[in-house]
């Protein structure tokens, strides 16, 4: 169980990790999913960021420091 799942720069198609996202939901957990491009899981998501990898996660850890 998962307070937070953060997938990143994943399709989410392969399993298992495809399987991951939804039993976090499932289990109560916050879904958020950075990638280029839309998921199969996408509209399960609490947040998609549709970024660069690299960038957002660089602004990521500066915003909670």
């Amino acid at each position: 169980m998962a307070d937070v799942f953060l997938a990143v720069g994943s399709s989410l198609s392969v399993q298992p990790a495809a399987s991951l996202p939804r039993t976090a939901t499932r289990t109560g957990g916050t879904l958020a999913i950075v990638n280029l491009e839309s998921t199969a899981v996408s509209s399960q998501a609490d947040y998609e960021f549709r970024a660069d990898v690299t960038d957002l996660l660089s602004a990521l850890v500066d915003a909670v420091r």
